[in-house]
């Protein structure tokens, strides 16, 4: 999601993506199969998530298995791919922290790599063994975690360097280390 508002927001100086999805039309119709794990693991994480009108149509329609067309629709607008020119002509190149699994059953890593080697921009990835969020875990019940290390630099640096806090500056920025 981190990465759609980049993409629309200028503001958005910093782009953490963690267990995330390059096309959730893929995602969620895998081979042209309908994807059902990740539809029943969605709507129950969080338990108390808000879902629009529009995305529980879509969640239903997809385990019925109709509206296939309108659904896939619902999911282009809502896949990073769809709008990385949009990340790569921003007049301020957003960094993007990628954390992704090897064994990921809900949003296949390829298309994480497929959106990490279109960016045009700085970027890293870090790729862990694991299924969807399991690196990332400890990590968001405040324990020390591999992979939280970089998103928290990298947003102490962008605030350095004119981040959401400051006003936005022109031309390019450098975050040293990062491809």
């Amino acid at each position: 999601m981190s990465q759609l508002v980049a993409a629309h927001d200028e503001r958005v100086s910093v782009v953490v993506a963690m267990s995330t999805w390059g096309d959730l039309r893929e995602a969620l119709y895998e081979n042209s199969t309908r994807h059902i794990a990740a539809m029943n693991a969605l709507p129950n994480a969080p338990k108390t998530a808000r879902f629009s009108a529009r995305t529980e149509k879509a969640f239903a329609d997809l385990l019925a298995g109709e509206n296939t067309a309108e659904t896939l629709e619902w999911a282009r607008r809502r896949s990073p791919l769809t709008c990385v020119e949009r990340l790569n002509d921003r007049s301020v190149p957003a960094p993007v922290y990628f954390a992704h699994t090897w064994h990921e059953t809900l949003f296949p890593p390829n298309q994480t790599l497929e959106m990490f080697n279109t960016l045009s921009g700085p970027k890293r990835m870090a790729l862990s063994i694991g299924d969807h969020g399991s690196p990332e875990i400890s990590g968001l019940l405040g324990l020390p975690n591999r992979i939280w290390v970089a998103p928290h630099a990298l947003v102490g640096r962008q605030s350095a360097l004119g981040g959401p806090t400051s006003r936005p500056r022109t031309g390019p920025r450098s975050v040293r280390g990062w491809r």
